[in-house]
């Protein structure tokens, strides 16, 4: 969850420039300058919209994390007590899910976040990837690596839970007569 989700660069004959968006903080490249959303919102509503679109995604993906550690640690239970394998499937399930709502949500609410902030950058903002150039400036933008990393996750998730939460009982013998 610390790495960068979303990125905005711009490359102009006197340099580049990048906004690195985290799901908890923006950074400012290559000064280095990172900020949390709560401050950069009471300095400047205008980043509360952007700011609200990362707060949610934060939560989907804290909660694949809480229910990926929940689901391993009925894992480790389950060879003690088998129903815990299902749970354990299920738990893995909901971790995967949320896994991948967190870089889908993103996707979809990000470019109207930024259509709605107002911010002098996010005008020309109409897609979760893309680009323009003019004037000698080019501007792009699109998912960084803990976007694409959610993304694995959720596959990874899916495999390993899916036999598990599936997984049949196996039949207990009837007491003979």
């Amino acid at each position: 969850m610390i790495l960068p989700w979303w990125t905005l660069s711009s490359t102009s004959p006197s340099g580049e420039t990048s906004f690195v968006f985290g799901l908890t903080s923006l950074c400012v490249r290559p000064s280095g300058a990172c900020t949390a959303y709560a401050p950069l919102v009471a300095e400047d509503s205008e980043y509360g919209p952007v700011a609200g679109a990362f707060a949610v995604a934060f939560g989907l993906a804290s909660l694949a994390l809480i229910a990926a550690l929940l689901a391993f640690l009925l894992r480790l239970g389950s060879a003690k007590r088998r129903p815990l394998d299902r749970v354990s499937g299920f738990a893995g399930l909901a971790a995967a899910i949320a896994a991948l709502a967190a870089p889908l949500y993103l996707f979809e609410a990000l470019p109207s976040a930024f259509a709605a902030s107002g911010l002098p950058y996010g005008s020309p903002i109409a897609g979760f990837f893309g680009g323009v150039s003019g004037s000698g400036i080019t501007v792009s933008w699109g998912g960084s690596l803990g976007w694409g990393v959610s993304l694995a996750a959720f596959a990874f998730l899916l495999l390993a839970s899916v036999p598990s939460a599936l997984r049949r009982r196996a039949a207990t013998p009837s007491p003979s007569p």
